[in-house]
């Protein structure tokens, strides 16, 4: 179906949305937005006062007249029993999204602001973190406690059974990845001395630190850290991808020999197992595309494979700056827009997109595979694990999954690390079910 956008003012960041739309696997060719066309199967007014149509969508002139809101609230829309929530100026009550051939609100900005990040832009200093990102209590779908739902991939659910004419209930797609930050925990007796010290200060059993490096001592291939067997899966289901830190100068970074045994292991499993191998860019690089090149070539070399896809380390990610300068190193797809004290949908959607490039105003030639959980964001929740299974369970179907997991994560004398292990279990039960 071919559903004609008549609007007064066509812009790139109404076409970067609509491409969105179509796009969408959701959608999967049920319909296709197109604007101001003389040929369609259904015509819909974007304006406040066409009334030529029967078919009508709000304008709210903000994002797309590229202005930024400093207020703006999250509004819930009802749809077939299903919430639907919307980026708009004012507060609102509870309304219906769509009812007798109108929709609620301007679906389009809203879709333009989670998937642009447009709130990051122009960030006063009180809004900044550490890494001189905006502090994730300051997001949008933090402050309005919508950041377990998938909001954008539901306005699309709503989209197909309006304009599709088709109800949507797929199961969730998941993908498995990777952080490799450290490939040993004890690299010798000043690691030992350091684990021992935050083991006593986190009040925590620092007898299991000495049994773990007890084993090592006495076979090398038994660190901790050396989970890949137990880490990387065998099944084919699920998108599999690895990403190794080769190095960097900051306190965050680490560096390891890629002569090292645990490493060529760690190689040999993920290739065996069907896994891409991604680089995982040092903390400086996320404005500098020599670094992400030398990084990856070095990895390159050593693996003898091409690299095309990345997350940056410690998520350190600028949505004006990153793309550019990941796009200029090679690669084509990116999975670090998430959260790293939180879980759930930081652009509104599970699913791989296109980025909006605000330096061209157009969309981005980098996919961004968004982060939706990391091992090292749930446990800085209240109840990890009852929490992360709640928010699984909520989202069985119409999105996608990408989880982080840690090898580093999964140590199983430490609590944390039996966390994770059953974390890690319940995922892998979504995955086979």
């Amino acid at each position: 179906m071919i559903v004609n956008v008549i609007t007064e003012k066509e812009s790139n960041r109404l076409a970067y949305v609509c491409d969105f739309i179509n796009r969408h696997p959701l959608n999967d060719g049920l319909f296709v937005l197109k604007t101001n066309v003389e040929k369609a199967d259904l015509a819909i007014a974007y304006s406040n006062t066409d009334k030529s149509v029967y078919h009508k969508i709000p304008v709210q002139s903000i994002l797309f007249q590229y202005k930024y809101f400093e207020t703006a609230f999250a509004n819930e829309y009802s749809f077939h029993n299903q919430k639907i929530f919307s980026v708009e100026t004012a507060r609102k009550e509870k309304q219906e999204f769509y009812k007798n051939g109108v929709f609620g609100f301007d679906f389009f900005e809203t879709i333009f602001f989670h998937l642009s990040r447009v709130e990051e832009l122009e960030l006063e200093e009180h809004q900044l973190n550490d890494r001189g990102q905006i502090r994730e209590e300051e997001l949008f779908v933090i402050k309005n406690q919508i950041h377990r739902f998938p909001v954008v991939d539901q306005i699309i659910v709503g989209l197909v059974q309006i304009f599709g004419n088709q109800k949507v209930q797929l199961k969730t797609k998941w993908s498995v990845t990777h952080d490799i930050d450290y490939i040993e925990r004890f690299s010798g007796a000043k690691s030992f001395f350091k684990a021992s010290v935050r083991a006593i200060m986190d009040f925590k059993n620092p007898l299991s630190v000495w049994q773990s490096y007890s084993s090592k001592k006495a076979n090398p291939s038994l660190d901790p850290y050396n989970s890949f067997n137990r880490l990387l899966l065998t099944s084919g289901t699920p998108t599999k991808e690895i990403y190794f830190l080769m190095g960097g100068e900051h306190v965050y970074d680490n560096q390891y020999s890629l002569d090292h045994p645990i490493f060529l292991e760690a190689i040999h499993i993920a290739k065996e197992r069907g896994y891409k191998i991604g680089i995982h860019p040092s903390y400086l690089s996320w404005d500098k595309s020599k670094i992400i090149k030398s990084e990856k070539e070095r990895l390159e070399n050593n693996i003898g494979q091409t690299i095309d896809i990345s997350r940056q380390h410690y998520l350190h990610f600028d949505i004006l700056k990153t793309p550019n300068a990941l796009l200029e190193s090679g690669i084509k797809e990116d999975s670090s827009i998430g959260f790293t004290k939180e879980i759930g949908f930081r652009a509104g959607t599970g699913f791989p997109y296109f980025l909006y490039d605000f330096n061209t105003e157009k969309k981005s030639a980098l996919l961004e595979k968004p982060l939706v959980f990391m091992d090292s964001a749930a446990l800085h929740l209240e109840k990890p694990l009852e929490e992360t299974t709640e928010f699984f369970n909520l989202n069985k179907y119409n999105t996608q999954m990408t989880v982080n997991i840690h090898n580093s994560r999964l140590v199983q004398t430490t609590f944390e690390g039996k966390l994770v292990n059953k974390i890690y279990k319940v995922i892998k039960g979504y995955i086979d079910s």
